[in-house]
């Protein structure tokens, strides 16, 4: 395919953490012919193993303005600073040389980082002294830092209309519509839902994610508990993210809840599939009888519509997740999934009512229709392209 090489200058700034996103970012600059340079700031954070004393003193003393250095001599080239997904920590860096080489700003907000663990409710699990760890893995929660980034861009990236309510509320702005474009979560098909309801006699209920609040493990393993009193036959896996630091620090807190409860017997914290090789997906589409979405009890749990439920409608499997106003944007609550209030006893009530086949029947391949239809690549892409145009007719 012929490249068509477009007069515009694009400078992509942050670290690559939303990778998903920024995967289908790269490929559509590069492909729709813009001239297109990198800087990130993580690259200079690594030192390799095999250097001597003096190379590792050079690069802690260096690895800041080296990162400086690059984004200043890039930026002077650049029409357009486009902040990558998550972040929105950086805006001080890209203020100032915006200022001085006059670049338009792109902020992709995907994610309000800051919120992920500073509203602690539904997670009480998750303690002052489990932040300094969060801390450590240089995640940085400035809710400053966020309201710069916003007050600072010339326009904005996010995943629904209603998060800018939230951020309105969460930050104490007013956040001018006209700098707002909407480009929703996007995936791409893993197949299809495979198995018959219970069909080797057990209730098998399936979650995967991150340890964040907002995701509600708390109050899912407290309806487990209610769960097991009940008698029914079920097990539960909770697929948990790892990686060294905080993420591994939480899944070792959390297996060890798991265990001193008694909830080992029907619950499990695995870390053996993944997304990332597709074996995650063919187990779901074909071992589990319900989804589990987020059931955190705060804001931004209620203005999050979460990559997992995405992912899980998107494959036909029946979906349970917290009722929220977010929601109205792409599903009708009634009719294409089930919600229930975000606690406990909503929680193990709406699993029960499933169990015992008493919930509203759902139509989940049409479901899945919309999903594709709407949370998907090309839809992402449009909002990109219709953001890069917009800041350089003003």
């Amino acid at each position: 395919m012929t490249i068509i090489k477009k007069d515009r200058v694009i400078l992509l700034y942050g670290g690559l953490w939303a990778a998903n996103r920024c995967e289908h970012l790269l490929k559509l600059l590069a492909s729709s012919g813009y001239t297109i340079a990198c800087v990130f700031p993580q690259y200079y954070s690594k030192t390799r193993h095999d250097r001597n004393i003096v190379s590792k003193l050079l690069n802690r003393f260096t690895r800041k303005a080296f990162s400086y250095i690059e984004l200043f001599v890039k930026a002077s080239f650049a029409e357009v600073i486009y902040i990558l997904p998550g972040n929105s920590n950086l805006i001080h860096d890209v203020v100032f040389v915006s200022k001085l080489f006059k670049n338009k700003v792109i902020l992709e907000l995907y994610d309000s980082i800051t919120t992920h663990y500073l509203d602690n409710k539904g997670a009480a699990s998750i303690t002052e002294a489990d932040l300094e760890k969060v801390k450590n893995d240089n995640v940085d929660l400035s809710l400053a830092k966020e309201r710069k980034a916003i007050e600072a861009s010339d326009r904005i990236i996010l995943t629904t209309d209603y998060e800018a309510v939230f951020l309105s509320q969460l930050l104490g702005i007013e956040i001018p519509q006209e700098k707002i474009l909407s480009a929703p979560l996007c995936c791409s098909p893993k197949g299809l839902y495979q198995r018959d309801f219970m069909a080797d006699g057990i209730f098998r209920f399936c979650w995967w994610g991150s340890f964040l609040p907002l995701h509600g493990l708390d109050y899912i393993l407290d309806a487990a508990k209610i769960l097991q009193k009940s008698g029914i036959a079920f097990e539960c896996d909770l697929f948990g993210a790892y990686a060294p630091g905080s993420i591994a620090h939480f899944f070792e807190k959390y297996t060890q809840r798991i265990e001193s409860e008694g909830l080992h017997t029907h619950v499990k914290l695995r870390r053996d599939l993944t997304f990332a090789d597709g074996s995650l997906p063919q187990y779901l589409i074909n071992q589990c009888d319900l989804a589990l979405g987020i059931f955190g009890d705060n804001l931004r749990a209620k203005s999050a519509v979460p990559n997992k439920l995405i992912e899980s409608l998107s494959m036909a499997i029946p979906s349970l997740t917290r009722s929220s106003q977010v929601l109205q944007e792409f599903f009708d609550v009634e009719t294409d999934l089930w919600t229930c209030a975000p606690d406990p006893e909503s929680i193990a009530r709406a699993i029960l009512d499933i169990y015992h086949q008493k919930s509203y029947p759902v139509d989940w391949q049409h479901t899945r229709t919309k999903v594709l239809n709407t949370f998907n690549i090309e839809r992402y892409q449009d909002v990109v392209l219709q953001s890069i145009d917009m800041v350089m007719e003003h």
